[in-house]
């Protein structure tokens, strides 16, 4: 309960610096969900698809006004795991982002871009929710056929490619 009213009253002071026109910046730290290896992350995620981000929606706060949230919209190109087929567009979650001049930061997370293609490892929770699996391991942007670009903080002791990845998952 102290916990609950101390984090109501930093959103409260919040607010209040909002409505005097200076832009705050609030620094999330989050102990992220990590898959100590690409086997682990693989068995975790209820998607692997590639896709590319047809629209990032604006910032939104959560359900019980806490914090930020993003959501990105996946236009599927290809499946390599998952009830979702090619053409299908998933809406994918991420913390943080910028509500009423209040930017909600987590260190180390990697925001999609619209129009960029990625490799990315996604759960679906139980309310129907999808996020990042482990989000500092979940995404890869693609450039040409088959270089990836690491876009996370964590590491796998194991490296990959599209290629090998497809085929270890047939």
């Amino acid at each position: 309960m102290k916990r609950l009213k101390s984090l109501l009253l930093l959103v409260a002071c919040l607010l209040a610096m909002v409505g005097c026109g200076k832009p705050t910046v609030v620094e999330v730290h989050a102990d992220p969900p990590l898959a100590p290896t690409l086997g682990d992350l693989i068995n975790a995620s209820t998607f692997i698809v590639v896709g590319k981000i047809d629209k990032v929606k604006p910032s939104r706060m959560d359900e019980y006004d806490l914090y930020a949230i993003t959501e990105s919209e996946i236009k599927v190109d290809e499946v390599l795991k998952g009830p979702v087929a090619k053409g299908d567009t998933l809406t994918m979650r991420q913390p943080g982002g910028t509500v009423k001049g209040v930017k909600f930061e987590y260190k180390r997370v990697y925001y999609v871009q619209s129009g960029h293609k990625y490799l990315l490892f996604l759960k679906q929770w139980d309310d129907g929710t999808i996020a990042q699996t482990a989000y500092l391991q979940s995404q890869y942007e693609l450039h040409g056929n088959d270089e990836m670009i690491f876009l996370g903080a964590g590491t796998h002791r194991e490296t990959f490619t599209v290629d090998t990845l497809r085929e270890r998952l047939k």
